[in-house]
């Protein structure tokens, strides 16, 4: 098993920041995959240029390529690895294969919002109202959003993860010392 923490978990419950402390106190190396790919995608306008070009389906296939690539050059690196929930659920076959990968090669730690499901949407619900791709949408169609996301996706990284940590509304260093 190589020295790898893979985080995981449904948008705006603390991923980044999590991983940034855990990495920090660890003294590892702290990657987020969705920054690696709009590095590598940065001439066709990062993941969004990209998906809009080319489709979600082509992103993927891309994204598994350099996701094996990655895997691969980190042998005997420690890191702490920030990935999307896509990344490992969602509709596209790749996502699977990705969880696969991942899990043979880091340990998985999901980090949900609450173990209380309702009580974790409405966490998630508040903290999507305040990201920029979210400034204007209703608070109706951000609500139908964030709920079908998070129940179409959680399931899927549950069946892969190692761990399983709910933040309960705790702040991310106490979460990244656990």
């Amino acid at each position: 098993m190589e020295d790898i923490v893979t985080l995981v978990g449904p948008r705006s419950v603390g991923k980044s920041s999590i991983g940034k402390i855990m990495a920090k106190s660890l003294g590892w190396t702290y990657i987020d995959l969705d920054e690696y790919m709009n590095q590598i995608l940065k001439k066709d306008g990062g993941i969004g240029g990209f998906t809009k070009k080319y489709g979600w389906d082509t992103y993927m296939k891309v994204l598994h390529k350099e996701l094996k690539k990655l895997l691969s050059s980190l042998k005997s690196k420690k890191v702490v690895l920030d990935c999307g929930g896509g990344t490992i659920s969602s509709e596209f076959p790749e996502s699977e294969l990705n969880a696969h990968l991942l899990r043979r090669h880091s340990k998985i730690v999901l980090i949900l919002p609450n173990e209380d499901e309702e009580k974790g949407l409405q966490v998630l619900l508040e903290r999507e109202k305040t990201r920029k791709h979210f400034f204007d949408w209703s608070h109706d169609k951000l609500k139908d959003k964030t709920r079908k996301d998070y129940f179409e996706r959680v399931l899927g990284m549950r069946n892969f993860a190692h761990h399983i940590i709910h933040t309960n509304e705790q702040p991310p260093r106490k979460i990244a010392k656990l």
